[in-house]
């Protein structure tokens, strides 16, 4: 714990230093659309009208002005940094995970090093503490690694740690769509390591589907509540960057860029 809380301090002056612009998706993707559902003005760009982004990353965001609001603390300063604050609070996690993963998979020499890297990383102290919905999806996907089992196996790896990987990842998608394709790989993977159907059943009708659908369904309410209709947003997502090629405006890869860069 000495590390982490080494991390938060790090990580929450890391937030303070930043004060430059990056991409605009720092504010249409997160605190622009909190300062909306708190506020009741702001701008939503075109993503949110055509309902391609769920309002579960920016809800986040949304408690924290909500509790601003409510002691009079909504200052300018506070509307900028609070944010950029707990998102650093979110990255320390993502830092001291990135530590513990490595230490799992290798040794702990090897896991210094990592977290050395990870800290020294300019882009890394430039864009991490920044509200991006990529960030969140980095800092779940790396706590999610550390609890998903890799052989060999144990059965407190196959339930308990394994659960809390799937409901990191299930967040990580809805917040991020394309991060499914990562899990996609993983799960596969990982039935491929059963060697039985019932394990394979147990994993992907006990444990993936119930969570998927809980975690889908609280998405979903926020979702109902802030669009006003119920939509499904990962759906909307294909449909529209997808199948109405709309994504390609921001450029193009080849179908099998995912796997193979």
């Amino acid at each position: 714990m000495k590390l982490l809380r080494g991390l938060i301090v790090f990580r929450v002056i890391n937030s303070l230093c930043v004060h430059t612009a990056f991409n605009p998706d720092e504010y249409w993707q997160s605190l622009e659309v909190a300062h909306h559902m708190v506020f009741g003005y702001g701008k939503l760009t075109w993503e949110w009208q055509e309902g391609i982004r769920s309002y579960l990353h920016p809800f986040i965001f949304a408690i924290l002005y909500e509790i601003l609001k409510i002691f009079h603390l909504d200052s300018p300063w506070a509307m900028i940094y609070a944010p950029r604050m707990l998102q650093g609070l979110f990255a320390a996690l993502g830092d001291y995970y990135l530590f513990k993963l490595t230490e799992k998979w290798f040794d702990r020499p090897s896991a210094r090093w990592a977290l050395i890297c990870q800290i020294i990383s300019w882009f890394n102290f430039y864009s991490i503490i920044r509200t991006f919905s990529n960030s969140m999806e980095t800092i779940l996907t790396i706590i999610s690694l550390y609890y998903w089992p890799f052989p060999p196996f144990s059965s407190d790896d196959l339930l308990r740690k394994r659960s809390k990987a799937i409901i990191l990842a299930s967040i990580a998608v809805i917040i991020r769509p394309t991060s499914a394709i990562a899990w996609i790989f993983l799960i596969s993977q990982h039935l491929s390591f059963l060697r039985s159907s019932l394990p394979r059943f147990h994993f992907l009708i006990r444990q993936c589907l119930p969570i998927g659908i809980i975690t889908m369904a609280i998405s979903m309410t926020i979702d109902r509540y802030f669009y006003g209709q119920w939509i499904i947003v990962p759906f909307k997502f294909l449909q529209i960057n997808i199948l109405k090629g709309v994504g390609s405006f921001y450029g193009t890869h080849p179908w099998h860029w995912y796997f193979t860069s």
